[in-house]
């Protein structure tokens, strides 16, 4: 089936981002397969799969990310509309929507920065944890970069710069990198300035190449100052890595492929792990963790698979760590362990991904920037999956975000009036 989206260069980005991961997986697999040992997160793990297993597991990683673009294509426009829900939208209040957003970044800053909240590797036992966590600022800022875009308003950039700011005091750097693909698709979407930019994305190959080159560079700074924080060391401690560290390490932020591998070789113990917890359906009660407070949920110490597969290959590894991996191993392992929770889990992933793609096209304005958060969203679920991850930390995480903002005013509620060809109705 041939994709055609017109004339419209921003797919091109889309494309570009798409792209990275796959020449980053390609990559990392080729070279774990002529070296035979295990790289990135699995770095250590003796290697115990043949060489053509290796092989097919490259194909069934690589072939996972190439339908992502034609997947995003063709469901952007399609939807199930449900008579009287699909009827109201969230309509952004320009007014009060950066006041409010700057308002809770500086919160959530100062309230990390005192007792060390949402910071990887830290345990925190302030009892205001729970009200700063259920403000899930990292869903909703994507939503706030898109939909409140407002490129003359200092007080946006402010509060773009302080998300990045207060992700990286939490020990994560992915967000950057995000940012600049959102920037990018916007900038030739909208700019009129944007037609060398648009003559330049035609050689989308090279400028993937480019991209990774720079990234290389960049991260080998951005890897040691996340890891000071990580660490709790001070910032310049941890030496800046060597070009080709970077590249190595940027390499094993871009894809999975590594754990992929484990996820297979390890099946057998992993199910075995996954049993000895006496929780059959802890896969699909870890999406509830990141929203129920620990009041009403206290037991939230369960391994989900993420974790587990990192289990597998050192006994030792804490229970908050985590990570994803390939969908079609990810949901292979769960039918392994629990063929009832594979097929409950099939009910909720449909269900969850229905409400998701619902949240961001309520956000739409007319314009459709919001596909670009639904390219985002396919892109999550087929590169690194994880159902706490993809729902939990996901656009369902904002059920008390969402309430909030409509009650500080910076959200407002509409309903809508006049159909459109996807089944959603704007004013």
């Amino acid at each position: 089936m041939r994709i055609n989206a017109g004339k419209k260069r921003e797919y091109d980005v889309l494309k570009i981002y798409m792209k990275l991961y796959i020449f980053a997986g390609i990559l990392m697999g080729l070279i774990e397969i002529i070296r035979y040992e295990s790289l990135g997160e699995a770095a250590g793990m003796p290697l115990h799969t043949d060489r053509l297993d290796l092989i097919l597991l490259l194909i069934l990683q690589t072939g996972s990310l190439a339908v992502i673009y034609p997947l995003f294509f063709v469901g952007k426009n399609r939807g199930i509309r449900l008579k009287g829900l699909s009827d109201y939208r969230f309509e952004i209040n320009s007014r009060r929507v950066h006041i409010i957003t700057f308002l809770i970044l500086c919160a959530e800053l100062v309230f990390t920065l005192r007792t060390g909240n949402a910071v990887i590797g830290r345990t925190v036992t302030s009892s205001l944890s729970f009200l700063f966590n259920m403000i899930k600022v990292s869903a909703w800022m994507p939503l706030y970069y898109v939909c409140a875009r407002e490129t003359k308003k200092p007080l946006y950039w402010c509060n773009v710069l302080l998300y990045l700011l207060y992700e990286f005091l939490c020990g994560w750097s992915g967000q950057i990198i995000q940012i600049v693909f959102f920037e990018l698709f916007l900038f030739v979407k909208h700019a009129k300035t944007g037609r060398i930019v648009r003559s330049c994305l035609k050689f989308r190959n090279v400028l993937t190449v480019a991209a990774f080159m720079a990234g290389s560079y960049l991260y080998s700074y951005i890897f040691s100052f996340k890891n000071s924080i990580r660490y709790a060391a001070a910032f310049g401690s941890i030496a800046p890595l060597s070009f080709a560290e970077g590249a190595k390490q940027l390499l094993s932020r871009f894809t999975n492929y590594p754990i992929t591998v484990a996820a297979v070789q390890n099946h057998e113990r992993i199910a075995q792990l996954y049993e000895s917890q006496n929780k059959p359906f802890w896969e699909l009660e870890s999406i509830l963790s990141p929203l129920v407070p620990r009041f009403l949920m206290p037991n939230k110490e369960y391994r989900p698979l993420g974790n587990l597969v990192k289990q597998a290959i050192w006994e030792d590894n804490p229970k908050g760590t985590g990570t994803g991996y390939n969908f079609f191993v990810y949901w292979a392992n769960i039918f392994e362990c629990n063929p009832e929770c594979f097929v409950a889990g099939v009910a909720v992933f449909l269900i969850l991904a229905y409400i998701s793609k619902q949240i961001i096209y309520a956000f739409d304005n007319g314009s459709k920037d919001v596909e670009l958060l639904y390219f985002f969203f396919i892109f999550g679920i087929m590169s690194e999956t994880s159902l706490s991850r993809i729902f939990g930390y996901g656009y369902i995480s904002l059920i008390y975000t969402i309430p909030f903002l409509i009650l500080a005013g910076a959200v407002k509620i509409k309903i809508t009036t006049d159909h459109r060809t996807d089944g959603w109705k704007v004013k």
